[in-house]
């Protein structure tokens, strides 16, 4: 048994183990650093996107209010207006309207999900 001891002492205090054990060391505590220096980064991130997010989202609702506003104007105009060509054009610019918003409402839904391509952009996607 005492030679089982002896043994295993030999090998943990032995001068490759002990390089081993301080390179795993360094190598923690450089991964540590690095954890570190990546989470310090994310909230970086988080505190810059945020409040962008927020004032889109803020920007969004007043768009549609402004959308639906200008729908009850165009209702309004459109029932008025005689003139075929007029309400032709009103129409035109009511879809054009609706398209806008649906398309601002499509990018603040994609920023909502994807926040980080405010600084990246979108990836290319193949």
């Amino acid at each position: 048994m005492n030679k089982t001891f002896t043994g295993i002492d030999q090998i943990v205090n032995s001068p490759e183990t002990q390089k081993i054990t301080a390179n795993l060391q360094n190598s923690i505590e450089q991964l540590d650093a690095t954890v570190s220096e990546i989470q310090s980064f994310v909230q970086s991130i988080d505190r810059r996107v945020n409040p962008i997010a927020d004032d889109i989202s803020k920007t969004m609702e007043e768009i549609q209010i402004a959308v639906i506003d200008m729908q009850k104007i165009f209702q309004e105009v459109r029932e008025t207006v005689k003139d075929e060509s007029i309400r032709y054009e009103l129409n035109t610019t009511l879809s054009e309207l609706r398209n806008a918003a649906r398309s601002v409402r499509v990018f603040i839904e994609y920023l909502d999900t994807h926040p980080e391509a405010l600084i990246q952009g979108k990836p290319n996607e193949q």
